[in-house]
């Protein structure tokens, strides 16, 4: 399960990227790097079973998921807005 949930929170991660400027971007690089340390840690050391460690990564995931969906919001937003005035 742990595979899966890294691979769609890259997925979902990378997807947002694609849509991010500015200081979004730097905050989905920052959380895609620290989701990547921590899977890289977690091969040497056992620090997903600490509860501590395990919020922060999950934390991080709410987060990603949060910001894709605000850009997703937005896009739409946008997307609606260039329709309703390119039929006037």
């Amino acid at each position: 399960m742990g595979v899966w949930l890294f691979t769609a929170a890259f997925w979902q991660n990378w997807q947002a990227l694609k849509r991010a400027d500015g200081d979004r971007w730097a905050l989905l690089l920052g959380l895609l790097a620290s989701l990547a340390a921590t899977v890289a840690h977690g091969l040497i050391d056992n620090s997903l079973f600490l509860v501590d460690l395990m919020l922060l990564f999950m934390l991080s995931i709410g987060l990603i998921a949060r910001l894709n969906q605000e850009l997703m919001e937005t896009e739409k937003d946008s997307e609606a807005l260039s329709g309703a005035t390119g039929s006037l």
